[in-house]
C-alpha cells in the first residue's frame, strides 16, 4: 500500500538565442552536439523497446510492458552518422489513465479535481554511451524533449516515480518531490512520487540560473 501524507498545496529550443524565450514553443526535433533527440516514428519505437528489454532485465531482471505502448509517446535520441538509438523513455498521457501505478496510490486525491496528468519513466541508456558527458546529455534532452510533449498535448503535470538515488537528479529537472512513497513490484524498489506542474515549466527553463538552462543552451534544431 502506498504510504501518502499530503502537503498543503502539493500539488530552444533553438540556437537563434542562448536563452529560450519565455513565449517560444518548445520543438519536437532538436540536436545537442552530436546527438539528435525526437518522437520515435515505427522502426525507432521497436529499437527502443529492445533496448529497455536489454537494460531492465540486466539492471532489475524484469521488464516492464505497458498494455498501450502503441499510443504512448516515444522520446529516442539517435547518435553517429547512421542515427543508431542510443537512449530512449516513455510518456504516457491522460487518455491512457489508469496507469499501472494506480493500483498502488490514488492520483486524483494526490492532485486534486481537474488535472490531466501524465506519467513519464522507463528512461534507458545504452551502456557505451554511460559515461558522464553523454549520460548527463541524454538525459537533460530526454527531460527537455519530455516537456515539449506535455506543453503541445495539453497535460497539466508530469508524474514519475523513482527510487532513493534518483530525487536529486529530478529535482533538478524541474520535479517536485511529493509525500508519497509505495512499494513497486516490479523492479522492486520502494518508489517516490514526484510531479512536475507543467504550467511552470516554460518560465523556469527561461532562468539562465537554472541546472537545465546551463546544460540545454547548446541546443539546436535539427533537420
Amino acid at each position: 500500500m502506498a504510504n501518502v501524507k499530503l502537503r498543503a498545496g502539493a500539488e530552444s529550443g533553438y540556437r537563434r538565442s542562448a536563452r529560450m524565450s519565455v513565449n517560444a514553443e518548445l520543438p519536437l526535433t532538436f540536436r545537442i552536439g552530436d546527438l539528435v533527440f525526437k518522437l520515435a516514428d515505427a522502426a525507432e519505437r521497436e529499437a527502443a523497446l529492445a533496448l529497455r528489454k536489454k537494460v531492465y532485465s540486466k539492471q532489475y531482471g524484469h521488464v516492464p510492458i505497458d498494455p498501450c505502448e502503441d499510443r504512448a509517446y516515444h522520446p529516442v535520441v539517435l547518435a553517429g552518422p547512421n542515427r543508431e538509438l542510443v537512449g530512449c523513455a516513455a510518456i504516457l498521457g491522460p487518455e491512457l489513465r489508469p496507469f499501472e501505478i494506480e493500483r498502488f496510490i490514488d492520483i486524483d486525491e494526490i492532485l486534486g479535481p481537474g488535472r490531466r496528468p501524465g506519467l513519464t519513466g522507463r528512461l534507458c541508456i545504452r551502456p557505451d554511451f554511460r559515461d558522464l558527458q553523454r549520460s548527463v546529455r541524454i538525459l537533460s534532452g530526454v527531460m527537455y524533449l519530455t516537456y515539449a510533449v506535455t506543453m503541445r498535448r495539453g497535460f497539466t503535470d508530469l508524474l514519475i516515480y523513482v527510487p532513493a538515488s534518483l530525487i536529486s537528479f529530478y529535482e533538478k529537472a524541474l520535479f517536485r518531490r511529493l509525500d508519497v512513497t509505495f512499494f513497486h513490484p516490479g523492479p522492486g524498489f520502494e518508489a517516490h512520487l514526484m510531479n512536475l506542474d507543467i504550467s511552470g515549466v516554460r518560465q523556469r527553463l527561461a532562468d539562465p540560473a537554472s541546472f537545465l538552462a546551463k546544460l540545454l543552451q547548446p541546443v539546436s534544431g535539427a533537420g
